[in-house]
């Protein structure tokens, strides 16, 4: 099965909308790297006006500002980053990557559409970052969103990550797992991992 498919199956399996499964996999896999600093760091304001633009984004199921804002390319990109992947399997993983995010994107969006709602509740001060908290309520439950806002090297501020209350992690640290897991038995011993992550 081409590389990109088994992404493709394996993420829309996956907690990254918030399913309440408790995961058995060990935890030992390292989040995303961070966005490479750029300027001065994203102030409580900025922060701010970036949930309301996220939240209204959903809201409105504007794909094009949603895409913007959670930088999808780079989030995926940074998860493996480390991991020495040739550009041809890095090319593949994207491509399998798109159907998570669409999964993700019509989730959140789906919320509004069953009489919920998404909420930005405000932000919070974190380890001398500001971050987004947004609620979303719906018939299914309540989750809570913490976003961490970055400033890119273009200048904009977009997503650096995304912690999902129901699964207690961010969702760069449940894609990494997962990745690890997927890209072993297929690429072997092209993944370079860190040695914390050999036995996952």
């Amino acid at each position: 099965m081409p590389l990109r498919i088994w992404f493709a199956v394996i993420l829309l399996a996956a907690a990254v909308s918030g399913c309440n499964k408790k995961s058995t996999l060990p935890t030992d896999a390292t989040p995303a790297l961070p966005v490479a600093s750029f300027g001065p760091p994203v102030t409580e304001v900025e922060a701010m006006a970036f949930g309301k633009k996220f939240v209204e984004a959903l809201q409105k199921k504007d794909r094009a500002k949603f895409d913007a804002f959670m930088r999808m390319d780079d989030f995926w990109q940074r998860c493996v980053q480390d991991m020495g992947l040739t550009a041809q399997d890095r090319a593949a993983l994207l491509k399998g990557m798109n159907a998570a995010s669409t999964k993700f994107y019509n989730d959140l969006t789906s919320v509004c559409d069953n009489g919920g709602e998404l909420t930005l509740l405000g932000v919070r001060a974190n380890r001398g970052r500001a971050e987004v908290v947004i609620r979303s309520a719906g018939p299914e439950g309540t989750n809570y969103f913490v976003c961490t806002p970055a400033r890119f090297p273009d200048g904009s501020i977009a997503m650096e990550d995304l912690l999902l209350a129901t699964s207690g992690e961010p969702i760069s640290l449940t894609l990494r797992r997962l990745m690890i897991a997927i890209l072993q038995p297929i690429l072997g011993s092209r993944v370079r991992l860190a040695q914390k992550e050999q036995e996952l």
